[in-house]
């Protein structure tokens, strides 16, 4: 399975959540201390975030490439009795970001290929309004081969 995209629609298509229903802790740490507003959610995945910030009074925009991922967020949306404010199906490679736009946006192991990295995170810096922040984590490549 060399696609991206088929990889992680069968990863999302499993009846249990990847990796879990509970926010990321570090994005929840961090949208916990800011007042609430726009929150840009690029290759969010099964809605973990999306729900979490939503219910934390964010309007969230959420984007992802698999479909199954998506039908996951709905589906944790739906059971934790929160709408979401959208969730696009897309490329990030290719995706058009609003300019000047989120308060904040939350990078959460956003895997992307390192030849439009540098592309991708200008475009992120340019969709955040002045003083907006940048949520990050990720991993390390000396972590690579961990299974962590």
């Amino acid at each position: 399975m060399n696609n991206p995209l088929d990889f992680w629609n069968a990863r999302y298509a499993k009846a249990r959540f990847v990796y879990g229903t509970k926010p990321n802790e570090w994005l929840a740490s961090c949208i916990g201390h800011l007042e609430s507003g726009s929150l840009l959610l690029p290759a969010e995945g099964e809605g973990r975030n999306a729900v979490y910030a939503t219910k934390m009074g964010w309007k969230v925009d959420s984007i992802d490439f698999s479909e199954s991922a998506k039908a996951k967020a709905l589906l944790l949306a739906k059971a934790e009795k929160v709408s979401l404010h959208s969730y696009e199906i897309g490329d990030l490679s290719n995706f058009v970001f609003k300019s000047e736009f989120y308060e904040a946006v939350g990078l959460v192991y956003v895997h992307i290929p390192s030849e439009w990295r540098k592309d991708f995170h200008q475009k992120i810096e340019k969709s955040l309004k002045h003083g907006g922040r940048i949520i990050l984590e990720a991993f390390d490549k000396s972590l690579l081969g961990n299974n962590s």
